[in-house]
């Protein structure tokens, strides 16, 4: 498979930075060739749980938005933890690729499972998602031009991520984060911070 993983973080205490952090990302999110880019969405309280409306139109964003921690007791088990604050939107980048998702979520302080109390240790606001890009380079959906146009606008956006100081890791099965003054003289991409 050729997916990218993701993960953002922000250690603002402010809902508003946040807002603006995501908002800047949001605008060149509109700048990059991006098939749709949708509207940022900000939600709070149980319309963060993508179990409150599975027919939501942002139901894989809110899916993507839980983060899981690892019970004390049991390592081998996970918990998943909804938040109760987020602030993101969804890019389509071309046919045949998954919607990306990004934004920053905060989540609870403690979780109650099984009348158990877990610490969840989310302190910051955070992100985690993945986009699978394989399938953009079937012939039917454009080949590898669509490829590279799909998997780059991604790439491209991360770069902005790193450069607002709110990306925490990137894992790129098809090795275009760890090119990238390669891919930038390419496609002429605004890779290089």
């Amino acid at each position: 498979m050729t997916t990218i993983h993701y993960r953002l973080r922000c250690e603002a205490t402010d809902p508003q930075q946040v807002r603006e952090l995501i908002s800047q990302l949001h605008r060149r999110a509109h700048e990059l060739a991006f098939d749709n880019v949708e509207d940022l969405i900000e939600l709070e309280g149980d319309a963060c749980d993508y179990r409150h409306d599975e027919q939501s139109p942002h139901n894989w964003l809110l899916i993507q938005s839980r983060r899981h921690v690892t019970d004390p007791l049991e390592p081998a088990r996970h918990f998943g933890v909804i938040p109760v604050h987020l602030i993101a939107f969804a890019t389509h980048p071309g046919p045949g690729c998954e919607a990306a998702n990004f934004g920053l979520c905060r989540y609870p302080e403690f979780i109650e499972t099984n009348g158990r109390r877990i610490e969840t240790r989310l302190s910051a606001w955070h992100w985690g998602s993945f986009c699978k890009t394989r399938y953009a380079g079937n012939p039917e959906h454009g080949g590898q031009a669509n490829f590279r146009r799909c998997h780059l606008a991604i790439v491209e956006l991360l770069h902005r991520a790193q450069r607002l100081g709110i990306l925490e890791t990137v894992h790129d099965e098809a090795g275009h984060w760890d090119n990238q003054q390669l891919i930038a003289g390419i496609f002429g991409l605004d890779c290089v911070a």
